[in-house]
């Protein structure tokens, strides 16, 4: 799944329509899933007159940064439930983890460690880089949460 962020732009307006991930379910389309900004650049929905553009190619095309500015507030809103979601879930499966018996033979270091990383995932929401979350280490005793 491509998991950059694309502006889904009218090209005959030169509007915004949205700010987006590509869907993952849209990967039978040729490219789509895996496409550089330049091949996204150049896509066109037949009969629509809509491209997925990143950033300096809709400026390019000469949509304006007020016009960009103006769907980040509801991207930023879906960007943060991506990131609730995949972090309740690590939270979640953590949480065997952090009871009373298995607590107690932790080292320090160890306790530190998963405390730190714990908070460093309820905290993943109020950072500035939502577009391209920077997730944060999995603690060697937490390993088994590689796979989710």
């Amino acid at each position: 799944m491509n998991t950059n962020w694309y502006y889904r732009i009218n090209l005959a307006d030169k509007t915004a329509i949205e700010y987006m991930q590509i869907p993952e379910v849209w990967g039978n389309c040729s490219g789509l899933n895996s496409s550089s900004d330049e091949t996204l650049a150049d896509m066109n929905w037949a009969g629509h007159n809509e491209g997925f553009l990143s950033s300096s190619a809709a400026l390019a095309l000469g949509v304006s940064q007020a016009e960009l500015d103006r769907v980040l507030p509801v991207a930023r809103e879906v960007a943060k439930a991506l990131i609730r979601k995949k972090r309740n879930t690590l939270l979640d499966a953590s949480d065997k983890a952090v009871t009373i018996d298995r607590w107690e033979g932790y080292s320090a270091e160890t306790k530190t460690g998963i405390t730190v990383y714990r908070q460093a995932l309820r905290d993943m929401t109020s950072g500035d880089n939502l577009f391209n979350p920077s997730w944060p280490a999995i603690p060697t005793e937490l390993s088994y949460l590689n796979s989710l």
